[in-house]
């Protein structure tokens, strides 16, 4: 009679450990399941990303101090002082922004542009958007003015 009640208080004993494991291991499998449905519950658009920035314009606009009747916006004389409307789109890149500024005619070489973007520690502070920047402006000071 003895080993019978020892054998059932062992069974309860076991099915009580059995229970608790069964019911910690359902616990953590719904915070589980909970918690990733927060963080994946994004709707996934599939369309692409459309800007709705303008493209990157420029505007050169010459103010000639050797002939006067030199109207032509387009063509300023390579003597002349002019300022240009340069507009860096967002996410350029050091070089990208260096390319700008050849293609504007504001620099000469766009890797002297970026070793001196780096010398500066202004590499990661070069922003996007629309400046006005005139023909006589050093590198440094066009460096600044972008990274401002």
């Amino acid at each position: 009679m003895r080993r019978l009640i020892y054998a059932i208080r062992d069974f309860f004993y076991e099915a009580t450990d059995y229970a608790i494991i069964l019911t910690v291991v359902i616990a953590i499998a719904v915070i589980l399941i909970w918690r990733f449905n927060v963080l994946f519950s994004f709707e996934v658009n599939k369309d692409p990303i459309q800007s709705e920035e303008p493209p990157p314009t420029t505007e050169q606009i010459p103010i000639s101090t050797d002939n006067p009747d030199n109207t032509d916006p387009t063509n300023p004389s390579s003597g002349d002082y002019f300022e240009v409307t340069i507009v860096i789109p967002s996410g350029s890149s050091a070089q990208a922004i260096g390319d700008i500024l050849v293609n504007n005619g504001l620099i000469s070489d766009r890797n002297e542009f970026l070793v001196r973007v780096v010398e500066m520690q202004l590499d990661t502070k070069l922003k996007s958007g629309s400046f006005l920047i005139d023909s006589e402006m050093t590198l440094d000071e066009i460096i600044i003015k972008i990274s401002q």
